[in-house]
């Protein structure tokens, strides 16, 4: 008997640990995917927004065609997987209660990861989050009802909800060392920027969004052709409440004599496994050098140079700079 109340103990504490590792994780890949921990104490940071409209964010995974279809599958699903063990925990902790009060226990910490994501400018606070994460709570009580239904020993139990979390600690960490390994705190990750020589243009900074950015679709004597996406323009009378669309569209900008234009050469350099410098050069061309990096006036759209327009102000788009970007093997 005694033996068994000391299984029992080392059980317990092997669940809180496991949980503790797991909270961690999560408050690692919700608060901190994006920016580093330090962000917390930029009072500067402007790294937030909000999207309080249900499966917004969820549709413009689907219908964007820029996000690949793993891409978009992992943003999904990782938000119900997430919560699952979260779900399990409170169900064995809260075993007594009701359904009622698990399901509110899940959904206050959904919703309080995004308050502070958006307090503290953490990045994006979603709606979706929290519908996908409360989602993966349901599915974590589910799991404990099943393993309650076959398990009638309270310590058999608790023995298989660490497993169940050795086996999804193993698993996750496998997943997002597939799709996002970046979010790996133990990985020696991450992208070094270098600028070789960044060139005056009289305040206007190359590393800020232009008036326009898109793919160079195709050069002319004195204009050329940008491709840009942007979300479809509502029609009168249809429903607000309706999701937008992402949609193509080319757009004809001119360039005369006082249009400054700039290549970004970027090339990469690996460092470690996962670890990597982006080193950038600009050199100023003259109009005519816009032709070397177009093969044809029409060009497939993953392969077509990004670039990022300023404009002049006038009635007719007129570049006042073009900054396009040269990948360098």
């Amino acid at each position: 008997m005694k033996a068994k109340r000391t299984g029992g103990r080392v059980l317990h504490i092997v669940m809180y640990l496991l949980f503790g590792v797991y909270l961690l994780f999560v408050m690692q890949i919700v608060l901190f995917k994006t920016i580093p921990v330090t962000s917390m104490f930029d009072l500067d940071s402007q790294l937030r927004s909000i999207n309080v409209i249900p499966f917004h964010t969820i549709a413009g995974f689907v219908t964007n065609e820029t996000m690949g279809s793993m891409r978009a599958l992992a943003n999904i699903l990782g938000n119900i997987v997430i919560f699952i063990p979260l779900g399990l925990f409170v169900s064995y902790q809260g075993h007594g209660k009701s359904f009622r009060v698990k399901a509110i226990i899940i959904l206050s910490v959904s919703l309080a990861l995004e308050m502070v994501q958006y307090i503290l400018a953490l990045g994006s606070s979603d709606v979706d989050d929290i519908l996908l994460n409360f989602a993966g709570g349901m599915l974590g009580i589910a799991v404990y009802k099943g393993m309650s239904r076959m398990i009638y020993s309270r310590q058999r139990l608790l023995g298989a909800i660490v497993g169940f979390y050795l086996l999804s600690g193993i698993g996750g960490i496998v997943g997002i060392g597939l799709v996002q390994p970046e979010l790996l705190p133990f990985m020696d990750t991450g992208v070094e920027y270098v600028t070789e020589n960044k060139p005056e243009l009289g305040g206007i900074d190359v590393y800020m969004k232009g008036d326009l950015s898109g793919r160079l679709a195709a050069v002319e004597e004195n204009s050329f052709t940008l491709s840009t996406e942007s979300e479809a323009v509502m029609v009168s009378g249809k429903d607000s409440s309706e999701l937008p669309e992402y949609v193509i569209e080319d757009q004809q900008i001119s360039i005369n004599a006082s249009t400054r234009i700039f290549f970004e050469y970027v090339r990469v350099e690996k460092k470690g496994l996962l670890k990597f410098k982006v080193i950038s050069r600009y050199e100023e061309k003259n109009p005519g050098d816009l032709g070397t990096i177009m093969n044809s006036p029409v060009k497939e759209t993953d392969t077509m140079p990004t670039a990022r327009v300023w404009l002049t102000g006038s009635s007719e788009p007129t570049a006042m700079v073009l900054l396009v970007v040269v990948q360098e093997e």
